[in-house]
C-alpha cells in the first residue's frame, strides 16, 4: 500500500484567510482566519495526503517584506530536509504572490514541491475561490509529477512557474497568467497535468540556493510614463542605491533625457535593469544598445521579479557582463 504523501502547509494570511462581515460584501479583512479552520472546509484533502498547518505569519502580502522572505526561505528548507515533509503548500495573499514564488525559485536547494496559492475572495465569501485553490495546491504539491518543476503558483485550476507568472487582475477570480508562456499545467478533477517544463534555472541547480544571504541589496524600481521626469531617477542616485530596474515603455525604452542619468548611474557603481510596463514579450536590445548604456536587458522579467533577479546577483557578484549572464538563465 502506497503511503500518502506528508505536505506542510505554512499560511501567511492574505484573501485566503480573510473575513468579512457579510457572506456578499466586498469589504473584508485579509489575515483573519487560522490555517486550520481553512482546512477545516476541505476534509476531502486528507484522503490524499498527511496534512500538517502552521501559520507562519498572518499579514496582507501588500506588507511582505524582503526580512520575511529570508525568513520563510529559512523555515522551508527545514522542513525540506527533513524525511517527513514530500512538500509545501504556501497559502499568500495574491497581491505579491508571483513576487514571493520568484524569491523562493531561486534559493529553495529542493526539487521537492513548493507550491503557492491564494484567493481572490474571502473564506466567508459565498463565492470563494480559496477552499478550492488550496484543495488544488495540495494535489500539485502530492504529486510526483511535481518534483524538479521549481517553485508553482496554482489558482483557477491552472498551474504556473514561478518565473512566468503574474497577477493580471484587481479582483476578477480568473486574476493569474504567464502573459507570454501560459500554464505549465492544469488540475483536472483530482488528476494534476503538467503541459510543459521552463528551462530558466531555478531551486536546486540555483548559484542562490547554495547559501542565504542575511539581507538583500537596496533595489528600487522606476515606472516610465509619457513626460516623464528625472526628479526620482537623481534621488535615487543621491542615495546611492545598489540598482535600479527602470520598467521602461515597450521594448525597455529610456527617455532622452534619461540617458545621461544612466551614465551617472553607472559611474557611481549602480547598476540599471531595462525591463518593460507591458506584460508580454522580452526585452532585448533593439533602439538601446545595453553595450553602449552598460544596462542589462531584463528578458522576460517582469519588473517587480527583475528586482529580486538583481538583488540576489547583486549578493554575489558587483560584474557587469556576470550578471547579465545571469539575467540569461535565470
Amino acid at each position: 500500500m502506497n503511503k500518502k504523501p506528508k505536505i506542510h502547509i505554512l499560511a501567511t494570511g492574505g484573501t485566503i484567510a480573510g473575513a468579512g462581515e457579510t457572506s456578499v460584501g466586498a469589504v473584508y479583512e485579509p489575515g483573519k482566519m487560522n490555517i486550520n479552520d481553512i482546512l477545516k472546509l476541505i476534509p476531502a484533502i486528507n484522503e490524499i495526503a498527511d496534512i500538517s498547518g502552521e501559520q507562519f505569519i498572518n499579514i496582507g502580502s501588500q506588507d511582505i517584506t524582503a526580512t520575511l522572505w529570508l525568513k520563510l526561505a529559512r523555515h522551508i528548507r527545514k522542513y525540506l530536509a527533513s524525511d517527513e515533509v514530500d512538500g509545501i503548500v504556501i497559502t499568500h495573499g495574491t497581491d505579491t504572490i508571483e513576487e514571493t514564488a520568484y524569491f523562493l525559485n531561486l534559493i529553495i536547494p529542493f526539487s521537492k514541491p513548493v507550491v503557492l496559492t491564494g484567493s481572490m475572495r474571502p473564506t466567508t465569501a459565498y463565492s470563494t475561490d480559496g477552499p478550492a485553490n488550496l484543495f488544488n495546491a495540495i494535489l500539485v504539491a502530492s504529486s510526483k509529477n511535481s518534483i524538479g518543476k521549481g517553485v508553482l503558483v496554482t489558482a483557477n485550476e491552472k498551474i504556473f512557474n514561478a518565473h512566468g507568472v503574474s497577477k493580471i487582475a484587481t479582483t476578477h477570480i480568473d486574476a493569474f497568467a504567464d502573459c507570454s508562456y501560459g500554464p505549465v499545467g492544469y488540475v483536472n478533477g483530482a488528476d494534476v497535468e503538467f503541459q510543459r517544463s521552463v528551462k530558466k534555472i531555478h531551486t536546486v541547480k540555483s548559484v542562490f540556493a547554495k547559501t542565504l544571504p542575511k539581507s538583500l541589496p537596496e533595489v528600487v524600481i522606476l515606472y516610465s510614463y509619457a513626460g516623464i521626469n528625472t526628479m526620482l531617477f537623481d534621488a535615487c542616485i543621491k542615495a546611492q542605491v545598489n540598482g535600479i530596474v527602470f520598467a521602461g515603455t515597450g521594448n525597455g525604452n529610456v527617455p532622452k533625457p534619461f540617458l545621461s542619468k544612466v551614465k551617472k548611474a553607472r559611474e557611481k557603481n549602480i547598476h540599471i535593469v531595462r525591463a518593460s510596463r507591458m506584460l508580454r514579450g522580452e526585452v532585448v536590445t533593439g533602439e538601446l544598445s545595453d553595450e553602449k548604456l552598460g544596462t542589462i536587458a531584463s528578458g522576460a522579467l517582469i519588473p517587480q521579479k527583475a528586482k529580486i533577479l538583481l538583488q540576489l546577483a547583486l549578493t554575489i557578484t558587483n560584474d557587469l557582463l556576470q550578471i547579465r549572464e545571469i539575467f540569461k538563465y535565470y
